[in-house]
Parts: C-alpha cells; structure tokens; sequence
C-alpha cells in the first residue's frame, strides 16, 4: 500500500499575476489511483517566488487536495483551495484532462532494447503498491503458477528519460550477486510501446523492515563490496545508497541493491545536488541510520551532507531494536578504514573501469509539443495508455486486477519461461492477491 503521505504529489502548472495575489493551477497527482486533479486557487505575491516556499506552498496545496478526495469521496477532477489550505470541488469549468499519459516510444522504434526479454502489462497482475510508480506483481509460465517481480513504470512525463534511463543501466549491468536481478522490458498490450521494466522481487525487505533483526557484519562488507564494484569495476554511481535501497535476500543471507533512477556514469555532470551524492558518503550514512535509527541528517535535504558530521561524532546510540554480531566500534572502523583506502583511489570517468559498458541513446521523442498542465495523446493520432485505477481500499475482494489497472478477465496468458528465478512461494502474498 501506498504510504498515506505519499499518495498525493503536486506537480508542473502555471502561476498568473492577479493584483496583490498570484493565482495558480497546479497539476495534483494521485499516485493510488494514477490520475491527476487540478488545483485552482491564490497565494500572496512573493510567496511563490522564493524556491523554498513554493515547495512548501506545493506540498500544503496537495494535501489540502488530497483531505478533500479522500474526506468527500471526490471524483472531481478540479478543486478550488483557499489561502488556508482548505480545498472543496471547482464549480468553474476548465479544460482539464486528467489522464495521466506521457508518450510511450514503440518497442520497434528502440533499437537499444533489442534482444530484451518482453512482458506486457496484460500478462501482470497486481498485488501490492508499494510506493509511487513501483508495484509488486506477478505472471504466470506453463511451468509454474505465480513468479513475483517488482514492476517499475513511468505514467508521467518528467520520469520518462528517468525511467528509460534506469532500465538501460540496470539491464547492462552484469549479474552480479548482491544486485536485485533486471527481468524484462515491460510494454503495453495494444502497440508494444515501453512503458516500464521488472526486476527480481526480494521477499526480505528492506535492512530496515521487522526489526529487531541482526544487522550482520558481513552485510557492512557486502554492501562496501557492491559499492566498490559499482564504482570502480563499472563505472557507475548509484547515487541513492539508502537503506530503504538495501534489500535483505532471506534465503540466500545476503544483501541487495536495488533503485538505480539516480543513477549515471561515474565522471558524467547530473547537476550540483546530484554530484553531492557520492556513494562512499551514502554507504557511511546508511551504516550510521541503520545503527543509530536517525534519519535526520539526511531526511530534509536532497544532496548528502557532509561525512564528518556523523563521523566525528564520539558516540553513535545504538537503537533498541538494532542488534549486531559484532561490536558497533568494529563497524566505525572498518568504516575509516574503507574511506581511507578509496581516497587513494581516483577515478575520473568511467571508461577507466575495467568492466565499463557504453551508454545508450536517449529515448524517442513525440513531435506534439507539451502542454500544461495535463498532455492528452489520443486526439492528435498517438495510441493513449491508460493507467488510472481504482482506488486501492475499493478494489473488490476477490477480483484480481492487471498492472494497467483493469480486472483481470479469464484466464492469465502465461509468458514463455522466467528469465529470473522467483524466490517467492505461490501464498507469498495469499492475502494480497
């Protein structure tokens, strides 16, 4: 399910000047059920022009819109807020559409995903929403009943070059233990256009989930492991090593990476904030949040702050519900220890790695311009994929739904074999699916 506080996003609009007030009208995305609203409404002049505020200002907006869909029971697609946040359904007419479509390049038109393994998003069934645009779902073979992934999509156009670029590095990097497997290429079931990918589901959770669990020492040297191979054999930067990106492969009592959307090529420049999330400091963070359980330094701000801030702390608080084999000062060390040897180490761009790979073209391109705040397709010739859904907590026990949304009708069409193995028994999700 997805997080309550995560349902509703504010996304692209446009600000008008209108006397002492700024009028805008924002796109407000709802991630449960894949559709967007509008919200309509004023805010003082000056408030919208500082960066700060307006992130602020946007999150307040979409809750507001978010406590009316939900309180209400709203289907309306365009909500008036007022200057305290409260928002109630538009009585103006506005030409609005809601569909959430980006374009979809045509699997035909994406030579770089030649020879890829191919699903459609008819032969997935959903099972959880686990965050926005991630979905866990399974298929079926001849051979077997359900295979488990996690499927990964874009119904937004600002993800797009994201997501394309995600699903490309992940599938060529090589298989490699301690990183969640790349599956297939998901397209949709009309025009086999892209839409998306899966990856190996990792039952386990993340190194944070069903505590207390022992966070073993040799976890710490398998994720410095993987850290290290990323950079230095591949040439790549993961830029988001978290522990909500740290998985835990029960049977195999191991460790495993996943999220790769931050992701790029070692020596590329992505931006200030990016470059600032260098994985070595990523790794010394997450060691420090899985130890300590405090998120602080991190949670307010995109970029990483500076190591020795945790570093020189003289005490690291082990947390109540954190257990390690070892003794926590034995993880510090291996800690400075690591940190001082990849300081000898420079790497300035990724064709120095000894496994690098080439990169890949950027996706195609629709010749429609873009509007705001909501792109429709359908009307100008292209195919629209359709991606809203209902809403989770009104799904009808006992129906199981497609990964586009739709109930599943008949028989699932099995796919040819799995390119993965699923580690996932058939009840795994019993209850869920």
């Amino acid at each position: 399910m997805i997080p309550p506080a995560d349902r509703f996003d504010c996304g692209t609009g446009i600000i008008l000047s209108q006397g002492d007030f700024h009028q805008y009208l924002k796109s407000i995305i709802d991630w449960d059920r894949r559709r967007e609203c509008l919200a309509v409404g004023l805010r003082p002049k000056g408030e919208l022009d500082d960066q700060e505020v307006e992130s602020e200002s946007e999150i307040k907006i979409a809750e507001a819109v978010g406590r009316a869909v939900v309180t209400l029971d709203s289907s309306a697609l365009v909500f008036d807020v007022d200057l305290d946040y409260h928002a109630a359904p538009s009585r103006e007419k506005y030409a609005f559409d809601n569909r959430v479509a980006p374009f979809y390049p045509k699997l035909a038109d994406c030579p770089s995903l030649s020879g890829a393994s191919i699903i459609r998003r008819d032969q997935l069934v959903e099972v959880d929403r686990i965050s926005t645009m991630v979905d866990i779902c399974y298929f079926k073979t001849q051979n077997s009943a359900k295979n488990w992934r996690a499927f990964k999509y874009y119904c937004i156009r600002m993800t797009q070059e994201m997501i394309w670029q995600e699903l490309h590095l992940w599938k060529s990097l090589p298989k490699h233990p301690l990183i969640a497997d790349f599956d297939r290429v998901v397209v949709d079931e009309v025009e086999e256009r892209v839409v998306g990918f899966t990856t190996a589901y990792v039952p386990g959770g993340t190194i944070l989930e069903n505590p207390p669990r022992v966070f073993k020492f040799k976890w710490l040297e398998q994720l410095i492991s993987v850290v290290d191979d990323l950079n230095l054999k591949y040439g790549i930067a993961h830029r988001d090593i978290h522990p909500r990106n740290v998985m835990v492969d029960a049977e195999k009592d191991s460790i495993k990476i996943i999220d790769f959307n931050f992701s790029g090529w070692v020596g590329d420049y992505l931006g200030h904030e990016n470059d600032r999330r260098d994985d070595t400091v990523g790794t010394v963070f997450t060691l420090y949040e899985l130890i300590t359980r405090d998120q602080s330094y991190r949670s307010d701000t995109f970029y990483y702050p500076d190591v020795d801030v945790i570093m020189k702390l003289k005490t690291w608080v082990l947390h109540r519900d954190v257990r390690l084999d070892r003794p926590l000062a034995a993880y510090r060390s291996r800690l400075v220890d690591w940190i001082d040897e990849r300081a000898k180490i420079k790497i300035n761009y990724f064709t120095e790695c000894p496994e690098h790979f080439p990169k890949f073209p950027k996706p195609p391109q629709s010749n429609k311009p873009y509007g705001v705040p909501g792109p429709s397709y359908g009307e100008e010739g292209f195919l629209m994929v359709k991606w809203d859904r209902l809403e989770e907590k009104k799904l009808v026990k006992g129906v199981e739904y497609l990964a586009s949304g739709q109930p599943l009708e008949g028989e699932l069409q099995s796919v040819d074999h799995p390119v993965v193995d699923s580690p996932v028994q058939q009840d795994e999700f019993a209850d869920g699916s």
